[in-house]
């Protein structure tokens, strides 16, 4: 009875594990659970060139988040800067409309 009720734990925890969600983080690297922030080295003494691997694959990732935010950086600043340009000169052509119905006014 105690070997079933071990078995039907281990279950529920690769089960429970399968669906975390990911958080929108890349894939994880073996030794870590999907989605997790936190590194579990499958083996407990992990080399000097594994760890500068891990690393530089840390900063890979963490350069192309950079690089993509800048994107939408640049392509949000050129959203703005068309909608300024549109409403100046919506208010520049309203402003027109309201000299030329003053000087009519005027007129008569």
């Amino acid at each position: 009875m105690n070997s079933q009720s071990n078995r039907r734990n281990q279950t529920a925890q690769s089960t429970f594990h399968k669906n975390q969600p990911s958080f929108g983080l890349p894939p994880s690297g073996a030794g870590e659970l999907p989605g997790s922030l936190v590194y579990q080295p499958n083996n407990k003494h992990e080399t000097e060139d594994q760890k500068i691997e891990r690393f530089e694959r840390v900063i890979e990732q963490l350069k192309k988040m950079v690089d993509k935010v800048k994107q939408q950086n640049k392509a949000c600043r050129i959203q703005f800067e068309r909608e300024i340009a549109y409403k100046t000169e919506l208010e520049h052509h309203l402003k027109k409309v309201v000299d030329k119905v003053i000087k009519e006014r005027k007129k008569a």
